[in-house]
């Protein structure tokens, strides 16, 4: 590692003060859509539904699974093969006759796997059986959304591909046990990859798809991705989130404002018309608009329920939210709008005591505390044209998340390394678009608060730079988090 020399390069961009957050990152229309409802497979009592949104080779997977066993991980796969049917096994795929469709028994009807399932990391086939990057649910059901690039073989294959969730506790015991041993793995029980559930994927003749990044509000230092696929009647959302407060609920909602030629926008710290320091729902309203829709976990989706907080989702312990729905029967009026809505989710922790607390009372209900209606989190939806015939070449340089944009745009422009290395915060968007004019290395998006995350540290590895520049002061880009950077 070399010695690099820690410089804090400071940013004025007074001229760029008035930009929005909430940047967009469009699904363009041509997206193909595909769904599958999940049916049990080995009298597992497991069902689902799953959307899949292919743009390209980008692919978005949506999915909600119910009756799985509680606390086991479940391996999550989109099988397909040239060679095989693309169909979900029957009972009549138990070759051996043990009562069981065991996974090598399946595969002649499904397929090998295509694409990992899995919450971070690989999705290739490599991660069929990575058990500790699969979900795992305490009450039976999740969520999951993720978005990831696969090849060109599998995204031909998508129309043929089947969603399968694997592992039933079979003798009830709480673990995956037992002395039958799988059929692809004799170190592990039958129990861990028997089949579960299965879905085969059709294309949708009629259905748009939307995506945005919901980037923070009033510092919260949370972050979410959205897709919405639309066929005209039924609306599918998924939304992914990290940052937010553990062990509290989130409300969140679609918002639109109706009224003809009317903009929805993120709001900025402009809108904050007391000068208290935090922008409020009621001051965010004029920006993005009012409820459209609650995305609530059950029942009423109407903005009636914008305040259901015991039907919204709760943040898990590490501050991450999976959410998905289909809300069939959506406002026509919501979808007319399309893609002109915000997505916006709310509640942040502000003393850190672990409870929505304080004397500051919401600006929508008295009642309640500023804490839990206040914005975290906002972003707007667009849809881009349709690409049709160019003369030239077309494509994107995106990631998952703007961090890992930038990660992505850094390995394309400096492939072979790079003296420098700048670092700017990923929710002030002036310092990062002034520090555009360099060319001496790459630059790179960091959080406000926490710690360097690992796959930034492992750029600037690759990079070897002999500096590390921060963009901004420290109130942006916090001192631990340059010497992080440094000692990468």
């Amino acid at each position: 590692m070399k010695n690099r020399m820690l410089l804090i390069a400071s940013v004025i961009a007074l001229a760029l003060a008035t930009l929005g957050v909430g940047a967009v990152t469009a699904q363009p229309s041509s997206a193909a859509v595909y769904t599958a409802d999940l049916a049990e497979l080995n009298d597992s009592g497991v069902s689902g539904t799953a959307t899949v949104v292919l743009d390209g080779t980008t692919m978005t997977v949506l999915s909600d699974v119910a009756g799985v066993a509680p606390a086991l991980p479940h391996a999550q796969h989109l099988h397909g093969a040239a060679d095989a049917e693309g169909v979900c096994p029957t009972a009549e795929a138990d070759a051996d006759g043990d009562g069981f469709v065991t996974v090598a028994e399946g595969a002649p009807s499904y397929g090998g796997i295509q694409v990992s399932l899995t919450t971070s990391g690989d999705t290739s086939g490599d991660s069929g059986l990575a058990v500790d990057r699969m979900p795992v649910t305490e009450d039976g059901a999740y969520d999951y959304v993720r978005t990831f690039e696969v090849s060109e073989d599998v995204a031909d294959l998508a129309a043929d591909l089947s969603y399968v969730v694997h592992g039933i506790d079979i003798d009830g015991s709480g673990e995956y046990d037992g002395d039958a041993p799988s059929s692809i793995d004799p170190d592990l029980p039958l129990e861990a990859t028997i089949p579960a559930a299965c879905g085969e994927l059709s294309a949708e003749e009629a259905g748009d798809a939307y995506a945005t990044e919901l980037t923070a509000l009033n510092d919260s230092g949370a972050t979410s991705t959205a897709t919405i696929v639309s066929d005209g009647i039924d609306l599918t959302v998924g939304i992914s989130g990290d940052g937010f407060a553990p062990g509290l609920p989130h409300a969140q909602h679609l918002h639109a404002d109706l009224s003809e030629g009317a903009e929805v926008v993120c709001p900025t710290p402009a809108a904050d018309a007391d000068g208290d320091g935090f922008i409020t729902v009621a001051e965010g309203v004029p920006s993005y608009g009012g409820i459209q829709l609650s995305l609530t976990t059950e029942g009423d989706t109407s903005g009636d329920s914008g305040l259901a907080v015991d039907r919204m989702p709760v943040a898990a312990d590490d501050g991450t939210i999976a959410y998905v729905r289909t809300i069939e029967g959506a406002p026509d009026e919501l979808l007319q709008q399309l893609p002109e809505v915000a997505a916006v989710q709310h509640g942040i922790d502000i003393d850190g005591s672990g409870e929505y607390d304080g004397d500051a009372p919401s600006s929508i209900d008295p009642d309640l505390p500023l804490e839990a209606t206040i914005p975290a989190v906002c972003g707007t939806f667009a849809q881009a044209d349709e690409p049709g015939d160019t003369d030239r070449e077309i494509g994107r340089v995106a990631g998952e998340t703007r961090i890992q944009t930038a990660i992505q745009v850094s390995e394309r422009a400096f492939p072979d390394g790079a003296p420098v290395v700048y670092i700017a915060a990923q929710d002030v968007n002036p310092d990062a678009l002034v520090g555009g004019v360099l060319t001496d290395g790459p630059i790179l998006l960091v959080p406000t608060s926490g710690d360097l995350p690992a796959d930034v540290e492992a750029e600037i590895q690759r990079v070897d730079p002999d500096q590390v520049l921060a963009l901004g002061g420290s109130a942006t880009v916090p001192q631990d988090i340059l010497v992080q950077a440094g000692n990468a």
